[in-house]
């Protein structure tokens, strides 16, 4: 009888990861909501009354108060629990995007409450992504990376069924404001109903409960699942070439801003991200889309259905990154992965320069899947640099340069666009600027190891 109970409780601690891993993957489905503006973009000009330059600034806005609400919302779930403040991003985000269907309505003098509007979903969206990614390390403690893959892969699936869907709607003459309208209520709804099922495992110390439960009740059927094949191998199954490092201690976050390890990370994030963040807001007049006010198109050559078709291949791409190179970190480390994705990324960014056509969308692609595998390496990064104790905060704060660099980059965009009437000089200055990420992570171990040699000196010495 106890040993039939007990494999029920087995099965019993797999199946609730099951449901808690599907409700997590919707929330972040629900709230991916950064990456489709482009599509809105002229729409929004049109209605809202915006210029070209104002509606470009919207998305790193929005995205600034997504890295805001990563800190905020990791903070908060550091000291209470992830579903309570998934509920309250979910409110926020899907709430933020409702209010933005009152603002014409106001009228075209209030057209910059839609900075109001997307800066609180942004908010609402980063509180719902920290707790998310956070819940999902801790449910699967040997395969963080994959885990990290997946939340953020499902957090840019949006755009894949969305691109088309609002690529149609807004050709057959729907308002932007009453776009936004029916996707804040429906998510919203989708939302509260998820987090009902968000629940962290019931022990502090569960890695592994958790390993050898879903090792017996996934690995043991004749066709296993995708979810169940992730833990059919124990964790020392994982090659000894991954750079899995073990946590200096348990940090807390003002112990992190003192370590170079964290700089290294945070100068990382803010320049690796700057060509994704100047070309999603403006990636249908970077390829063709509108004219750029000098007498001619400034852009490359693609006609509006072919930069639709983009952006969801845009997401495809960014997905797949995530997926797979979450996956490649837990075999190779994260440090050569990062490596080849600060390659990857500097090759597209310089491709951009002069590419026109079906180069140009390869070059955005290949930029696309960097960006996407970039964000999966982070999140496991820090747990395995500072402890899993503060982790979901100092990732946070680690995202802080993402929003940052959303900003100063698209400003500087801006302005070189203003005085040249194209995207080239922009181009030109990423490309050069994806220079230093990678040279940062051809030196991530010395850091690691002069961190590591720090704390180690200082207990000597507390001794």
């Amino acid at each position: 009888m106890c040993g039939m109970k007990k494999g029920l409780d087995k099965k019993s601690i797999y199946n609730r990861r099951i449901l808690v891993t599907a409700a997590a993957l919707t929330m972040q489905f629900c709230v991916g909501i950064l990456y489709f503006w482009s599509l809105l973009s002229e729409a929004v000009q049109i209605e809202f009354g915006l210029l070209q330059s104002s509606a470009n600034l919207v998305q790193p806005l929005m995205m600034f108060g997504f890295v805001f609400g990563n800190l905020i919302g990791g903070y908060a779930q550091d000291k209470t629990n992830p579903r309570l403040i998934a509920f309250i991003g979910a409110l926020m985000c899907s709430g933020g995007i409702t209010l933005t269907f009152f603002v014409p309505i106001i009228g075209l003098e209030a057209a910059w409450l839609i900075f109001v509007t997307f800066g609180i979903a942004g908010l609402g969206c980063g509180a719902v992504y920290a707790s998310i990614v956070s819940l999902l390390q801790k449910w699967y403690p040997n395969r963080r990376g994959l885990a990290s893959g997946m939340s953020a892969a499902a957090f840019v699936a949006t755009a894949i069924p969305l691109s088309p869907l609002l690529n149609w709607a807004v050709s057959a003459g729907a308002a932007a404001s009453q776009i936004f309208l029916v996707y804040g209520l429906l998510t919203l709804g989708i939302n509260l109903v998820c987090c009902i099922f968000i629940r962290p495992p019931k022990t502090e110390n569960a890695s592994a409960e958790i390993t050898a439960a879903t090792q017996t009740a996934g690995c043991q059927t004749k066709a296993a699942t995708t979810l169940q094949a992730i833990d059919c191998h124990p964790a020392a199954t994982i090659s000894p070439a991954a750079d899995h490092t073990t946590p200096i201690t348990n940090l807390k976050p003002i112990q992190a801003l003192g370590m170079i390890t964290f700089w290294n990370i945070f100068i990382f994030i803010l320049l690796f991200n700057s060509v994704f963040n100047v070309l999603m807001p403006t990636m249908f007049a970077f390829g063709g889309g509108y004219p750029a006010g000098f007498g001619e198109y400034s852009g490359r050559g693609l006609s509006g259905t072919q930069l639709a078709t983009l952006l969801a291949l845009v997401a495809v791409f960014n997905l797949s990154g995530r997926l797979i190179m979450g996956f490649v970190s837990d075999k190779i480390g994260r440090q050569m992965s990062l490596i080849i994705i600060a390659c990857l990324t500097g090759l597209g960014a310089f491709g951009l320069i002069w590419a026109q056509g079906v180069l140009f969308i390869a070059m955005v692609l290949i930029i696309a899947f960097a960006f996407g595998g970039g964000a999966a390496m982070f999140p496991p990064m820090i747990i395995e640099f500072a402890g899993k104790k503060y982790a979901a905060t100092i990732f946070g704060m680690v995202l802080l340069p993402l929003g940052i660099s959303s900003i100063v980059f698209v400003a500087i965009h801006n302005a070189l666009y203003s005085r040249t009437g194209g995207y080239t000089a922009t181009m030109a200055l990423v490309a050069a600027v994806n220079i230093v990420p990678f040279v940062l992570m051809l030196l991530y171990k010395k850091f690691v190891a002069f961190d590591n040699e720090k704390i180690g000196n200082k207990r000597k010495n507390d001794k």
